[in-house]
Order: structure tokens, then sequence, then C-alpha cells
């Protein structure tokens, strides 16, 4: 599995979201077309699964808290971009 990420920054909590789905398209089509010579990065749903049309290479996309991560591999993938806090139980 291959992983690409970034950390992004931002005060406008309303443009958050929308630059972090951004910022994971723009991962995802650059190493498709630079490490993986995937030209055409068309996606589909396939069983609720986006996938490229035209290549079987496997991807997946997650942001959270200005953190965009996007992996790739030849069998089916996932991750998860998480915020961890100190939590106080007491």
């Amino acid at each position: 599995m291959d992983v690409f990420y970034t950390k992004i920054k931002t005060e406008r909590r309303k443009e958050k979201y929308n630059l972090e789905h951004s910022t994971g398209l723009y991962i995802l089509n650059y190493a498709a077309n630079n490490f993986y010579n995937i030209n055409n990065t068309e996606i589909e749903i396939v069983n609720r699964k986006p996938k490229f049309k035209y290549s079987e290479k496997q991807f997946n996309i997650s942001h959270s808290h200005n953190i965009v991560a996007v992996c790739f591999d030849v069998a089916p993938v996932g991750i998860d971009v998480g915020y961890l806090r100190v939590r106080d139980i007491k």
C-alpha cells in the first residue's frame, strides 16, 4: 500500500471541509498521473466504493482535522484519518 498525505491550514471553519475535499482529489489525481501512469482518472462507484473507471488500481481518501490522506493498492484498500486527544475520564 502507498500512502500520500498532507496537512493543510485554514482559519475559516466554513472552508475547511471544501479545502480538505479538494486537496484529497488533487492528491488522488496527481499520484495517479505521476506515480501510476493513470491518465484518465474518471471515477465510478461500484458496490458503494469509488474506483477508477479505466484502471484496476484501488484507492481511498480520508480527511479530518486539516489532515488529508490518499492510499493506493492493487487490492481493496481503506484509510481513516482521525484525531486523538487526551481525555480526563475522572
